[in-house]
């Protein structure tokens, strides 16, 4: 609910705002759609989606409850997988091929036999095999980083933070990581575009006297 009410803030703000700043609303649904993929802040590693059945470890003992938990394992990070959109035009086109032939392989061959958790193990390293994509990581965490720091801004100046020099190093950031190559991604982050364009600024201005 929160990420729909933060991008309906975003197109409205568009509107009122039309001419007087630019920016992608494609860019705002899928940075605020990047905080869904979770990767651990100790080592980078992603993490898939676990319940909490702490409170319930009697009913854990059965074998539905296995089946349930991982069902629910595995419908959550294909869902995750389904959902999820990004910039660069590379990743996007190995992300569309993964998310097809992941969600057919699923629907034909993912039976009830979930319940043992050899086999669930081995679904879930599948389904989730896309985030561990090193250049698709990458990315991931870069819109991770830009959507956190437009959440800061936002919250501090809500009026006016599409027009400050933060907001205009994100965006530019996440044009230069539409057609970069996959391998560039790591080495992009909205802080080096921020510092790039104050050396250029200063620069210029030292020219110009």
């Amino acid at each position: 609910m929160k990420q729909k009410l933060f991008i309906l803030f975003f197109v409205a703000i568009s509107i009122i705002n039309k001419g007087k700043a630019q920016y992608s609303a494609s860019y705002i649904s899928i940075l605020a759609y990047s905080i869904e993929i979770s990767y651990s802040s100790s080592n980078g590693f992603y993490q898939p989606f676990s319940p909490n059945y702490a409170s319930y470890a009697n009913i854990l003992a059965t074998l539905q409850a296995k089946y349930d938990k991982n069902h629910a394992i595995i419908s959550k990070e294909l869902g995750k997988l389904l959902g999820l959109d990004l910039i660069n035009i590379t990743n996007r086109a190995t992300l569309k091929q993964h998310q097809e032939t992941i969600s057919e392989e699923v629907k034909m061959k993912c039976t009830g036999n979930v319940g043992d958790q050899e086999y669930a193990d081995g679904w879930i390293k599948y389904v989730t095999q896309t985030f561990r994509i090193p250049e698709i990581k990458d990315e991931i965490l870069l819109l991770q980083s830009c959507q956190t720091e437009l959440n800061r801004i936002k919250h501090k100046d809500p009026d006016n933070y599409i027009y400050s020099t933060r907001y205009k190093s994100i965006m530019k950031t996440l044009d230069l990581l539409k057609n970069c190559r996959t391998s560039e991604i790591k080495s992009l982050s909205w802080e080096k575009t921020e510092l790039e364009n104050a050396s250029n600024n200063n620069s210029s201005n030292s020219n110009n006297q």
